[in-house]
């Protein structure tokens, strides 16, 4: 325990990777730690404004729309039958080109810190920075990742994985079953064999030894590496925790719930259209995802006559005069003001 932190002496890095809803909760965690220690954080050039003004913010080179150049034809994967693999593919191809070739500048702020906490898509780079320095790392998980005999990867998607995992979930007698943890260690072989060689560089440039799969990659995502912790950072009552996690995984619950930026206020149109409906209107948000069915959406309210706030870019349509009446796009707003003021959310 000499080794980790003292609460007196925390400097904390924080590295997301991601749309607004892997920012949002890692701002918010560097809020409450700035209130005691000191906290830099990193971020990608359009979710800087999600920060608050205690914490030190570092650039990272790009916003998420540079990701869907990757989308297409990843370099690995694309002709596997698993959907997810493939998918696999085009997450590795951004951590590969986007995420590791920035170690330089992270290395230089890590060399200062106590401790490191990263995102998913930031792990690898975060695990290689932890290693070189010595100091703790902790992995936050915003959804269920750790591998567990009691329900499959949520992300495996057929229809029949996907019904197996909400059934595991539901089912109060589950019982472990070994071909469920191999539907996430799949996965992860996948994302570490197709990383690969380019892995490989930044541990060389690092000058440190990569690290193998089953030997230490294995142990750290289970909870069973003694520097490395993760943290569950999504809510127990709808994903419920496992008897085989390891000991170093914490089970923290959401993070970002009542996280509103200190210095963030809400635009006057959407007080506007606010107080003037009659009722609380719908919530409609897609954040950066892909979505073609906006007029859709649009038709369906009118048909059902409801006032609604369209958050993410994905979902900005021509407004004409009679939709400006009854919809507002906004390109992002803190959910933790807006939910309350709404009568429900339909999400992604």
């Amino acid at each position: 325990m000499s080794a980790h932190p003292t609460p007196a002496s925390m400097r904390a890095l924080l590295i997301t990777v991601g749309s607004r809803g892997d920012a949002e909760p890692f701002c918010a965690l560097a809020d409450a730690l700035s209130r005691n220690h000191h906290a830099d954080i990193f971020l990608a050039q359009d979710v800087q404004n999600l920060a608050p003004s205690s914490v030190t913010v570092h650039t990272l080179p790009w916003t998420q729309m540079d990701f869907y150049k990757y989308t297409g034809s990843p370099s690995h994967g694309s002709d596997h039958p698993n959907p997810r693999v493939r998918f696999v593919g085009v997450v590795a191809d951004i951590i590969a080109e986007l995420v590791l070739p920035q170690w330089e500048q992270v290395l230089e702020v890590a060399r200062h810190a106590t401790v490191i906490i990263t995102s998913s898509l930031a792990r690898p780079l975060a695990m290689a920075l932890s290693q070189k320095l010595g100091i703790p790392l902790c992995i936050v998980h915003l959804q269920p990742l750790v591998p567990t005999q009691y329900f499959p990867h949520y992300s495996q998607t057929t229809e029949t994985k996907t019904t197996k995992c909400v059934e595991a979930i539901q089912d109060v007698d589950r019982k472990p079953v070994e071909e469920n943890a191999e539907s996430y260690w799949e996965l992860e072989r996948f994302q570490h064999d197709f990383l690969g060689e380019r892995l490989d560089k930044t541990y060389s440039c690092l000058e440190i030894t990569s690290p193998s799969f089953d030997e230490h990659l294995r142990a750290a995502l289970a909870g069973h590496h003694a520097t490395t912790y993760i943290a569950n950072a999504f809510s127990h009552q709808l994903i419920p925790s496992c008897p085989d996690s390891g000991p170093n995984v914490l089970d923290v619950g959401p993070i970002a719930d009542h996280y509103v930026p200190r210095e963030w206020e809400p635009p006057a149109d959407l007080v506007s259209f606010l107080e003037g409906c009659e009722e609380p209107p719908v919530c409609v948000g897609y954040g950066s995802m892909p979505f073609e069915k906006a007029a859709l959406v649009m038709e369906l309210l009118k048909e059902l006559n409801k006032k609604a706030v369209l958050v993410g870019d994905a979902l900005k349509t021509a407004e004409t005069g009679e939709s400006k009446a009854t919809v507002l796009c906004i390109s992002s707003v803190p959910y933790a003001w807006l939910l309350p003021k709404c009568s429900m959310m339909l999400c992604q």
